[in-house]
């Protein structure tokens, strides 16, 4: 059994995620100049991806708990979920 992704305020690994800014002008010209569109869906992907990375989650257990979490989704500045 997994355990659930649920951020947490003050906690160390949270504050360095929120910390991470990638929907920037910068990010977003870099990401239509390799023809990755469409751009705001790349970056939604993008965080999720960070997360996983981050937390040492397989990428689909991570798209899971985003979908389910409504925090996390918050958190993660992105749309969707169920």
């Amino acid at each position: 059994m997994r355990l659930p992704v649920i951020s947490i305020e003050g906690d160390e690994k949270w504050e360095l995620l929120r910390k991470i800014d990638i929907k920037t002008r910068e990010t977003k010209k870099a990401l239509a100049r390799y023809k990755i569109t469409p751009v705001n869906k790349a970056i939604m992907l993008l965080r999720v991806i960070i997360l996983a990375m981050f937390f040492e989650l397989e990428i689909s257990y991570a798209v899971s708990e985003v979908n389910k979490r409504y925090e996390l989704r918050k958190f993660l500045r992105v749309e969707g979920g169920r």
